[in-house]
């Protein structure tokens, strides 16, 4: 480990403490705990009606995701996700250094 990875981890982890940890779990596997967004809703109009749609934004550590999720981000991308105790598509999944940052969008959203 670097220091600066060192760093980062630590400063995870009380923030988490501060903020407050959320768990989220993928195609209801193993639970992993991270830092939530608030989630964002809204309506997008079109010619006959709307769709509705929601998005949030959740953070892990990299150790932590890849414990729980072993396989390449890829594989759980569209896969359902569960966080807050709603129904939610995993979108997208950004794996970096030390964080994962996953986005997830509503299970109702065309194209997802």
């Amino acid at each position: 480990m670097s220091i600066l990875s060192d760093f980062t981890k630590a400063a995870f982890g009380i923030s988490g403490d501060i903020i407050g940890r959320e768990s989220l779990t993928i195609s209801g596997g193993a639970a992993v705990t991270g830092i939530m967004n608030e989630a964002t809703f809204s309506r997008e109009y079109e010619s006959g009606g709307f769709e509705q749609s929601a998005s949030m934004d959740f953070v892990t550590g990299i150790d932590d995701f890849m414990a729980a999720y072993p396989l390449a981000a890829k594989n759980y991308e569209g896969k359902a996700a569960t966080a807050r105790g709603e129904d939610w598509r995993v979108i997208t999944i950004r794996p970096g250094a030390s964080f994962v940052t996953i986005s997830l969008g509503a299970t109702n959203q065309s194209g997802s």
